[in-house]
């Protein structure tokens, strides 16, 4: 899996669609995240009921951040919806807040 965030918008490719949606299953997946002022913070993905809108809810640690440097974790929980629509289309997007963006791709599977 890689995760990458551009200041606005999370998009996260899972490189083994099969491979790694089912691990997402068995537990949650790490990455580093990729950010364009090159910061090196942990980003995870979980397979978890949340309350997000479209079952995808996205949340950072530690919760008391002040500023967006703060901030050591990133991570975004799917629930059963999100996961089959990324299992059966390959892809899953969503607004979070008022601008932004989080998109689930999957990528090719490694024969």
């Amino acid at each position: 899996m890689e995760a990458e965030f551009d200041g606005q918008d999370y998009l996260i490719v899972l490189n083994e669609k099969r491979r790694d949606l089912q691990t997402l299953r068995e537990k949650n997946l790490e990455a580093k995240l990729v950010e364009m002022d090159c910061s090196d913070k942990k980003f995870i993905l979980e397979f978890a009921e949340n309350k997000g809108p479209d079952g995808i809810y996205l949340m950072y640690f530690p919760k008391e951040c002040k500023t967006e440097d703060d901030i050591e974790e990133t991570r975004v929980k799917i629930n059963e919806v999100a996961y089959n629509h990324i299992f059966n289309w390959g892809r899953f997007r969503t607004r979070y807040g008022i601008f932004g963006v989080i998109e689930i791709l999957h990528g090719w599977d490694k024969l």
